[in-house]
């Protein structure tokens, strides 16, 4: 698309400071071939012409590899979940509630995740229980 050059009395887009963006200009005074001075169809003002801003090309980013270290960790997990709740027995597991009272290395039964292990217990409402699926961080009550 070829693009009409400006001339004294055309219109403009420029850069205009009193209405803090691009807007409609006619062309007051060239140099040549180059536009120096215009007039805002918006507010009324004489200045400086500036070219309008143009949006930067964006460049479509790569996607990130996975870690390799999450996934040795995630193995590690899934191994550990599995030494640990095979020698204990399910049927003692809590069930998990937001309120219930959970202690280091209790079995819980949770309805979403499954049976899991409280490996930590950070002070002051938090547990992070090891699933089949990973860790998870999730709320608890403390003991009195």
């Amino acid at each position: 698309m070829s693009q009409k050059m400006p001339t004294t009395g055309g219109p403009i887009e420029s850069n205009c400071s009193r209405c803090e963006g691009v807007t409609n200009h006619i062309v007051v005074a060239m140099v040549g071939e180059k536009v120096v001075r215009v007039e805002c169809n918006c507010c009324g003002t004489t200045h400086a012409f500036r070219a309008p801003k143009q949006p930067k090309a964006t460049t479509p980013r790569k996607a990130a590899a996975p870690r390799k270290t999450a996934a040795k960790k995630a193995a590690k997990d899934e191994v550990a979940w599995q030494q640990e709740v095979a020698v204990l027995d399910p049927g003692k597991a809590v069930v998990y509630a937001m309120d219930a009272v959970l202690g280091k290395g209790q079995l819980v039964s949770h309805p979403t995740f499954g049976l899991g292990l409280v490996t930590e217990i950070i002070v002051p409402n938090k547990a992070q229980i090891l699933f089949e699926s990973g860790r998870k961080l999730l709320r608890c009550a403390l003991s009195s």
